[in-house]
């Protein structure tokens, strides 16, 4: 199973079960997932200047 799968099974889940306040957590948590993958990665020289 994909990441994108379970991700896109995760939001169905959200909006069958009408969580819709969980959606901006989410989109955050998502975020601070990917600004940690780029501080990993060699691409920190470009983050701080944002």
């Amino acid at each position: 199973m994909s990441r994108l799968s379970t991700i896109k099974e995760i939001f169905e889940l959200l909006i069958h079960r009408r969580k819709f306040h969980m959606f901006p957590i989410i989109i955050i948590l998502i975020a601070l997932m990917g600004v940690t993958a780029l501080a990993q990665s060699g691409l920190v020289a470009f983050i701080y200047p944002i």
